[in-house]
């Protein structure tokens, strides 16, 4: 009888390798006559991509939804850079594609959580603003969390103590708001427990941090800072808040954004070696000891709690 079900079981189990194998991972994806050299290296991520998920439906579920997308970034106004990329580092789209299915982002245009990125002739998967947000507020390290940038004609103000509190009032209509015209940026999180963090960064500190970017004289530092001085900010965060009570698995799936977001912040070359991860996420910059008072932001890593946020 064991014999019989142990029959059985490498069966089901070849049925089950040969309907893998005969599955095409780019079944319903049109390739256009360009891409079509580039079908073998499209597929290859398959594997992986669908092993970061608990079950292979979900994963080919998922697959089949950012696989199109792939394909509409290779064929966008930058996608010759990224075929080239393809061409020459195949490997490399796998990492960016596994990311994806790690982090539960997706490339889909409409939601602005990513995007596939051209990175010293690699394709690299590159999270958002919007993305950094999204994967602390899901993966439970906070129930919220923003960031805003400061320009010179806002009024903005920050209080420490008994009545600490942090007020920000735009001022769209008082001039000229440009990228030159801002004076700083702040983040502010909600933690699960209801408890209010905020922190905040000059000018001078943010440009510190796209200076120390391998990419920070081209590509989105240029062309979307607002966008990048955002992301600096929710990093920011990322450091100053507490990670207990979140799982590891969760902690793993932060760490997995981070370091894809690391291209555009870090030259990997020059980062520390057997580190701790969080060694390895420190930017280049200097943080004052002691908190300033004054209309620009100043950096507050270790700004006091419960704060209270006027809407």
């Amino acid at each position: 009888m064991p014999n019989q079900e142990q029959a059985v079981a490498t069966q089901q189990q070849n049925v089950a390798v040969q309907a893998a194998a005969a599955f095409n991972p780019l079944n319903g994806v049109h390739l256009t006559n360009e891409l079509q050299p580039y079908a073998g290296a499209l597929a290859a991520p398959y594997d992986q991509f669908v092993a970061a998920f608990d079950s292979i439906e979900e994963g080919r579920k998922v697959w089949n939804r950012e696989i199109g997308f792939v394909v509409m970034a290779l064929t966008s106004e930058k996608g010759a850079a990224l075929r080239r990329c393809l061409m020459t580092k195949p490997l490399e789209l796998i990492n960016a594609v596994k990311t994806i299915g790690i982090s539960g982002l997706s490339l889909n245009p409409a939601l602005k959580q990513g995007y596939l990125y051209d990175f010293k002739g690699c394709v690299t998967f590159v999270p958002s603003y919007t993305g950094l947000a999204d994967i602390l507020t899901r993966t439970g390290l906070v129930s919220k969390i923003d960031a805003n940038l400061v320009y010179k004609n806002d009024f903005f103000e920050i209080e420490y103590g008994g009545n600490e509190h942090l007020t920000h009032k735009p001022n769209p209509f008082g001039g000229s708001r440009t990228d030159n015209d801002i004076i700083g940026g702040y983040w502010y999180a909600t933690l699960p427990d209801g408890t209010r963090k905020f922190g905040t960064m000059d000018i001078a500190e943010i440009r510190k941090v796209q200076n120390a970017s391998p990419a920070g004289k081209s590509g989105p530092w240029v062309s979307w800072f607002t966008e990048m001085a955002k992301k600096t900010l929710v990093r920011r965060a990322f450091k100053n808040l507490p990670h207990v009570g979140i799982s590891d698995n969760n902690l793993k799936v932060i760490e997995t954004v981070m370091k894809a977001d690391d291209t555009l912040f870090f030259d990997p070359n020059e980062q520390k070696k057997n580190t701790s991860y969080h060694s390895n996420f420190e930017e280049v910059e200097e943080v004052p000891s002691e908190p300033v008072q004054q209309t620009a932001p100043t950096p507050q890593p270790d700004a006091p709690q419960p704060v209270d946020i006027p809407q």
